[in-house]
C-alpha cells in the first residue's frame, strides 16, 4: 500500500488547474521575454528575470507531472512563435512593474485555489510551492515599486473608533436619493476593478497601435472604450462618497508601431484580462451591500461578457484557441 498514491488518478479539477497554470505561465513567459529585452531600469529587469525563472519552473513541474500521468502537454504559447525578437519597447518600465504586480495578484489567487481544492497530496504540495514562489516575487515587486515611488495604493480612511450595529434598512438602499457612504470593502473592490480596467485600457491602446490586422485593431479600440466607460462609472461612485480617486501611472505606451508579440498572443491576453475582470466583478458584487453597486457590477459583467464572447468568436474562426481538457462525449463516439 506504500505506493497507493501513485494509482490515484488526477481529478478533473486538478487537470483543469494544472492545464490552466501551464497555459497562463506560457503567456507570462512570452510577455516577460520582451520586457527583459527592453527594460532599462536594472532593478525592474532583475525582478522580471526572477518572474521568468518562476514561470518556466512552474511549467516544467506541470509538464513533468503530465508526462508521468500520460496527459497531453498543452501546446500553449512557445516563445519562439509568439515573441518578435528585437522589437522596440512598447511599454515603460513602470508599466512592466505594474503588469507584474497584476500577474502576481492573480497568480496568488489561482495557486491558493490549487491548494484548497486538490485531493492529491503531490498536487497540493506543488501548488504550495507555486504560492511561495509567487508570494516571494510579489513582495519583491511591491517593495521595489515603493522604493521608486510608483506603487499605487488603496485610498486611506479614518480608523473606526467604536462598534456600531446596523439599525436602518437604508444601509441596503441605492436607487434614488442620497446614498450612504461606501464601506471599506466596497471601496477596495471598486478601486481594484478600476485599476484592472486602466491596465486593460492601456493594453488595448498599445495593441491597437501595433497590430497589422484591421479587425483586431477595431476590437482592441472597442476594448479601450469598454474599459474607459467602466473606469468612469467607478470614479463617479467614488466621487459621490468623497473617496479619493486612485492615481494611475503616466507615459506607459511608446510610439512604436512594431508589434512585439503575435496577433494571436495579443488577442488571448486581452481575452484573459476580460475574463479576470468578470471574476473580479463577481467578487465585488458579492461583497457590496448597496443595491446600486450590485446593478453596476451586473452591467460590468454584461459588457465584459459580450466583449469577451466576440473576441472568442474571432479567435475560434482563426483557430487560435486550444481546447481545454473536456469530458468524453460518448454519444459522439
Amino acid at each position: 500500500m506504500e505506493n497507493k498514491r501513485e494509482f490515484v488518478k488526477l481529478t478533473s479539477s486538478e487537470i483543469a488547474l494544472l492545464w490552466t497554470t501551464y497555459t497562463n505561465d506560457s503567456i507570462v513567459s512570452c510577455l516577460l521575454t520582451h520586457f527583459i529585452e527592453t527594460a532599462e531600469d536594472p532593478e525592474v529587469n532583475q525582478i522580471l528575470k526572477q518572474a521568468l525563472n518562476i514561470a518556466e519552473a512552474h511549467m516544467l513541474s506541470v509538464r513533468t507531472l503530465f508526462e508521468k500521468e500520460g496527459i497531453a502537454i498543452p501546446h500553449a504559447f512557445p516563445i519562439e512563435q509568439h515573441v518578435i525578437p528585437h522589437a522596440p519597447r512598447l511599454f515603460s518600465d513602470v508599466m512592466y512593474a505594474e503588469l507584474l504586480k497584476h500577474i502576481c495578484s492573480f497568480g496568488l489567487a489561482s495557486h491558493t485555489s490549487g491548494v484548497a481544492t486538490a485531493p492529491r497530496e503531490d498536487v497540493r504540495t506543488l501548488y504550495e510551492q507555486f504560492f511561495k514562489d509567487t508570494s516571494s516575487l510579489n513582495n519583491r515587486v511591491i517593495e521595489t515599486m515603493k522604493s521608486k515611488g510608483i506603487l499605487i495604493r488603496m485610498p486611506n480612511m479614518e480608523y473606526p473608533k467604536h462598534v456600531e450595529m446596523l439599525h436602518k434598512q437604508h444601509f441596503l438602499a441605492g436607487w434614488v436619493g442620497r446614498q450612504r457612504t461606501l464601506m471599506a470593502i466596497e471601496v477596495t473592490h471598486l478601486t481594484a476593478c478600476s485599476l484592472h480596467n486602466v491596465m486593460g485600457k492601456h493594453l488595448c491602446m498599445a495593441f491597437a497601435q501595433v497590430t497589422n490586422d484591421v479587425d483586431l485593431r477595431k476590437y482592441f479600440l472597442r476594448g479601450k472604450k469598454v474599459s474607459t466607460d467602466i473606469v468612469r462609472d467607478i470614479h463617479d461612485v467614488l466621487v459621490e462618497s468623497d473617496v479619493p480617486i486612485p492615481s494611475t501611472w503616466d507615459a506607459t505606451i511608446s510610439t512604436s508601431t512594431t508589434a512585439p508579440f503575435s496577433n494571436q498572443l495579443m488577442m488571448v491576453l486581452i481575452g484573459t484580462i476580460s475574463n479576470l475582470g468578470i471574476s473580479s466583478y463577481g467578487v465585488g458584487m458579492s461583497t457590496s451591500m448597496r443595491r446600486d453597486l450590485g446593478a453596476l457590477y451586473a452591467d460590468f459583467i454584461r459588457k465584459a461578457s459580450f466583449y469577451g464572447e466576440d473576441g472568442m468568436n474571432i479567435m475560434i474562426s482563426r483557430e487560435w484557441i486550444e481546447q481545454p481538457p473536456t469530458f468524453v462525449d460518448h454519444e459522439a463516439l
